[in-house]
C-alpha cells in the first residue's frame, strides 16, 4: 500500500468516527453530563449523614453511652459530645448525670463533616440504704446495706440520725444529706446517684458506764498539816460516752462514821461518793439509756509524828516543887516533823 492510500484510510477512519460521534452526539453528552453530576455529588454528598444517630436516649449512670451512624461515601471517624447549652465538644463520652448532645464526625470531600445532633439523658443511679439491726448498744452505730455501687466509686461518708435519742425506742435513718460517693479517682460523684433510706424503729440497750471519782495523783494517804485536802470533784468514767452527750456529776466526802463533811482536814478515814450524775445530748436528758455503776474513793489523812524532847537540868535540894517550861525545857527532836503552821507545843511535865 503506498503511503497515500495509508494516508486515506486514516482520514476515512476519521471521519467515520467523527460521523459516528455526530449521530450520537446528544447521547454521548448525556453521559458526560450524567458522570460529571455523579461526580459532583459523590463529592459532595461524601460523609454526609442524612439519617439520624442511631442510639437510646436515655441512660442511667453507669451505661455505656453507644451511638450509631451511616455517612454516604465514608465511615465515622468518632463520636463529639457537649453539655445541652454548652458549647463545646469533645470527643470523650459523657459519664456523669446530666443532659447532653452527640453528633458523628466523618470525612468529607472538602473537610470533616458533621451529622445533626441528637440530645440524649443520663439519669442519677438508685442508692438506697436499708438498716439491717432493729437493737443496739447505746451510742452505737447499726449495720446496714445499700445497693451496689457503680464499678470504681466507693462510700466515703454516711451518718445517721435518731428521732429521738433520749427514748428507749426511736426511729433512726441515714442522713441524705451526708452522704459522700467517690470515683476511682477520689471525685465526687454523690449527685449522680439518687440516696434514698428506709426508715427503721431501733431499741437501745443500755449502755454500761461506771463512774470513779480520784484525787489529784490517785493519793490514797496523807499526813495530818492543819489543811484541808485538796478536792476538785475529779472523775474518770469507764469508756467514752455515746453519740456526743455530756456526763455531770456531783461528789462530796464522808466520814468514816458515813456523815458529810465540807473538807477534809482531821485524821481519819474519808470515802469521796458520787452523789449525783446525769447525761444530757443538747437539751435531750439521755440518762435513761446508760446503766450506771458508781465507786467510792477512800483516802486516809494519818496523825502528824513528831518527837519531843526534854533538856535535861540540876537543881540544889532547897525544899520547893521545880516545874519544867514547855518552851525553855522542851524541844523537838532530830528528824521530827515541824509543828504545823500556827500551832503550839503545850505540855505537862513533871520533874522525876
Amino acid at each position: 500500500m503506498s503511503m497515500y492510500e495509508a494516508y486515506a484510510s486514516k482520514v476515512k477512519k476519521f471521519a467515520n468516527i467523527k460521523n459516528t460521534i455526530m449521530r450520537f452526539k446528544i447521547l454521548i453528552i448525556s453521559i458526560i453530563v450524567v458522570l460529571l453530576g455523579l461526580l459532583i455529588a459523590y463529592l459532595v454528598l461524601k460523609g454526609r449523614t442524612f439519617s439520624e444517630i442511631k442510639g437510646v436516649t436515655s441512660y442511667t449512670y453507669g451505661e455505656e453511652v453507644d451511638f450509631s451512624a451511616d455517612p454516604l461515601f465514608s465511615n465515622v471517624l468518632y463520636f463529639e459530645y457537649r453539655e445541652q447549652g454548652g458549647t463545646k465538644w469533645v470527643r470523650e463520652a459523657p459519664k456523669r448525670k446530666g443532659e447532653y448532645s452527640v453528633r458523628a464526625v466523618s470525612q468529607g470531600s472538602f473537610g470533616m463533616s458533621y451529622s445533626s445532633e441528637k440530645e440524649f439523658t443520663i439519669a442519677a443511679a438508685p442508692l438506697e440504704f436499708t438498716v439491717t439491726d432493729s437493737e443496739i448498744e447505746y451510742g452505737t452505730y447499726p449495720r446496714y446495706t445499700y445497693t451496689n455501687l457503680i464499678s470504681g466509686d466507693k462510700l466515703a461518708n454516711m451518718t445517721f440520725a435518731y428521732e429521738n435519742i433520749s427514748l428507749k425506742s426511736t426511729k433512726i435513718n441515714v442522713v441524705l444529706d451526708s452522704v459522700k460517693v467517690v470515683n476511682e479517682n477520689g471525685d465526687d460523684v454523690t449527685s449522680c446517684y439518687n440516696v434514698t433510706s428506709n426508715g427503721k424503729d431501733i431499741n437501745f440497750i443500755a449502755r454500761n458506764i461506771s463512774i470513779n471519782p480520784y484525787l489529784e495523783d490517785n493519793v490514797k494517804t496523807f499526813v495530818y498539816n492543819g489543811e484541808k485536802v485538796d478536792y476538785q470533784n475529779t472523775f474518770t468514767i469507764s469508756k467514752e460516752l455515746g453519740y456526743e452527750d455530756k456526763i455531770t456529776v456531783e461528789t462530796k466526802i464522808f466520814d468514816a462514821s458515813d456523815n458529810e463533811v465540807a473538807q477534809a482536814i482531821n485524821p481519819g478515814e474519808y470515802k469521796i461518793k458520787v452523789t449525783n450524775y446525769s447525761y444530757t445530748s443538747g437539751d435531750l436528758n439521755t440518762t435513761g439509756n446508760y446503766n450506771t455503776t458508781t465507786n467510792i474513793y477512800s483516802f486516809t489523812i494519818n496523825k502528824r509524828p513528831i518527837t519531843v524532847l526534854t533538856s535535861s537540868a540540876s537543881f540544889v535540894y532547897d525544899g520547893l516543887n521545880h516545874q519544867a517550861s514547855a518552851e525553855a525545857d522542851y524541844y523537838l527532836g532530830e528528824g521530827s516533823n515541824e509543828l504545823c503552821l500556827d500551832h503550839k507545843l503545850a505540855l505537862n511535865a513533871e520533874v522525876a
